[in-house]
């Protein structure tokens, strides 16, 4: 490659790190072409970091701003300009005299990493002394030249820019010492900066701070979403960056959403802190997991759940409240639940962490189940995660905690309902679990053989073996014995109807998703040990969760796979 290639193929940026588990530190160069975000859970020493990359004697000390998650939004009413180099060292160092030395002591108050930073009247101070020297030299230079010359952009110009920008429904009012905002209309009443939101303050507070940083500089920002509305926060920081693209823009944050939205750099997971050294890892992109899920689950120190849905679904109202000590992630479809898993589990050179799943049983045969559980992936005992709330335990907390007396009445009521849909719906669900049969059989198509004689043999060898007679009879005989048992635990685990829910609830006082909607309070609930406990007889067991030690070494526990009882054992 030449040098011309080489060079075009050159990261902009570089940051020293301190090298995962090194104690002395030593320093690890990591480059990247745009703004590194380091995500971590709280207490994954985020915060040192930052400061260790700031501090005197690290590499990159003399060029580093941080701007701090503790910090006071105090916006003075009035501030008063001074010499430009002055207020830009009281801003960067706490002293209006001083440098590099005295920033630990004045800017952190020999606390760097639990001071809280309390300079909004120093970044006003800043921005309005760079506003007057730019405005004093315009005045010097149109009188040399004698003639009128283009006015320069301070500071202050580009900080209301991206201001309005950020927030289009408001503007900044700005006069000699004083900083205002007021609604878009021409005739609004201004209101004095110190009567901002604590949005409109933090925004005007970091845009500040970015433009101050030092030319070609290191910008940390820990917590960047603090006090910002996500419908702004990329619009934010897309703006700032923008106008500082000589600056390597490095977020502190737990967000795994916001670190997504940074494009074009690098994302580091960390995921640990001793006291002395940091564990950490590179996030490569590219891989088969998403990022922003990869974001999410390294910098955990559970071990994680994969789950069906969103993060607004049932699944994920239930799952994290069974399993309060695991980090659930809800992937949507059980196809990329199963995915993830299997997906994750290869990580090993990434992780310590263990990983699970659970799908719904959907019509799944014992075959099915005993193959997802050598991948850790669990098959919950009902048909669908609905159907819990109509197990009889979960029935009967939700009875007493409605203070009904004839709950045994009650519950039967509900199962004859249950059941009377099951043999409405008889024909329907039989056919629904002879065509699931069936598909799972075609999957044996020879879907390698060659040439169209050899295809066409491998189709009428697959047709010929599948007798669907049978398989519709074998299907209608586990119907037929749901029935005629009464068997209420075997109709959960075969009825797939989104419809029971609202038509049990009538029997509870409900219309429509009102039942549904009653179990979910009363899983969020505090005292919620009872329909956790019920809920408890559907659910897999999975391990109680060990943190591993930062510095541990050995393989985990081998995990032993889930076989639950068939559905009909259990009352």
């Amino acid at each position: 490659m030449s040098d011309d290639a080489e060079k075009q193929y050159e990261q902009r940026f570089t940051l020293e790190l301190p090298r995962p588990r090194t104690n002395p530190v030593e320093w690890l160069t990591v480059k990247s072409d745009g703004p590194i975000v380091v995500v971590g859970a709280n207490g994954s020493g985020k915060t040192r970091l930052g400061w260790k990359i700031e501090e005197s004697g690290s590499p990159q000390s003399d060029r580093t701003h941080r701007i701090a998650a503790q910090r006071a939004l105090q916006m003075p009413e009035l501030c008063r300009p001074t010499s430009i180099d002055e207020a830009v060292a009281g801003l960067r160092y706490g002293y209006q005299k001083g440098n590099i030395s005295h920033k630990h002591g004045h800017r952190w108050g020999s606390h760097p990493a639990t001071h809280l930073l309390n300079d909004y009247e120093a970044l006003m101070t800043s921005l309005l002394s760079d506003e007057w020297a730019i405005s004093t030299k315009y005045r010097k230079d149109a009188r040399i030249c004698g003639g009128v010359i283009q006015s320069p952009d301070a500071k202050l110009d580009v900080l209301e820019r991206i201001w309005e920008k950020t927030l289009p429904y408001r503007r900044l009012v700005i006069s000699s010492g004083k900083v205002e905002a007021a609604a878009l209309q021409d005739d609004a009443t201004p209101y004095a900066g110190n009567e901002m939101s604590d949005g409109e303050r933090v925004i005007f507070y970091l845009i500040g701070q970015a433009l101050l940083a030092p030319r070609d500089g290191i910008l940390i920002i820990d917590e960047p979403e603090i006090h910002i509305h996500k419908a702004v926060l990329t619009r934010l920081w897309d703006n700032i960056e923008a106008e500082r693209p000589d600056c390597l823009f490095v977020y502190l944050t737990h967000d795994p959403d916001f670190a997504a939205s940074r494009r074009g750099g690098k994302k580091i997971c960390l995921r640990d802190y001793d006291g002395q050294t940091w564990d950490w890892v590179e996030v490569r992109s590219g891989g088969e997991l998403p990022e922003d899920v990869l974001l999410q689950i390294l910098g955990s120190r559970k071990p994680i759940l994969f789950v069906e849905g969103d993060k607004n679904s049932v699944d994920f109202e239930v799952y994290r409240q069974v399993y309060a000590n695991y980090t659930v992630v809800p992937r949507g479809s059980a196809e990329a639940v199963v995915h993830s898993t299997a997906s994750f589990s290869k990580l090993t050179d990434w992780h310590r962490l263990d990983c699970y799943g659970i799908v719904d049983r959907d019509l799944k045969n014992q075959d099915d189940v005993e193959n997802l559980a050598k991948l850790n992936v669990h098959v919950l005992l009902v048909a669908e995660i609905e159907n819990l709330f109509l197990t009889e335990e979960v029935l009967r907390v939700a009875a007493s905690r409605l203070k009904f007396t004839d709950t045994d009445e009650l519950v039967e009521k509900e199962k004859a309902i249950v059941l009377e849909k099951l043999r409405e719906d008889k024909e329907r669900v039989i056919s629904a679990i002879a065509a699931s049969e069936v598909g799972k059989r075609l999957r044996y198509f020879d879907s390698k053989a060659v040439g169209a004689q050899s295809l066409k043999t491998s189709i009428e060898k697959l047709t010929a073996s599948l007798d669907v007679d049978a398989i519709y009879d074998e299907a209608t005989v586990r119907i037929q014995t749901v029935l005629e048992k009464a068997d209420y635990s075997g109709a959960l685990s075969l009825f797939l109807n989104k419809g029971l829910l609202p038509a049990v609830a009538p029997v509870f006082g409900y219309k429509d998703r009102g039942f549904c909607d009653l179990v979910l309070r009363l899983v969020a609930d505090k005292d919620n040990a009872d329909v956790l406990d019920a809920l408890r007889r559907y659910l897999p067991v999975l391990p109680v969760p060990v943190t591993p030690s930062p510095q541990a070494t050995e393989a985990p526990p081998s995990r032993q796979p889930y076989t639950p009882a068939p559905p009909s054992s259990r009352s």
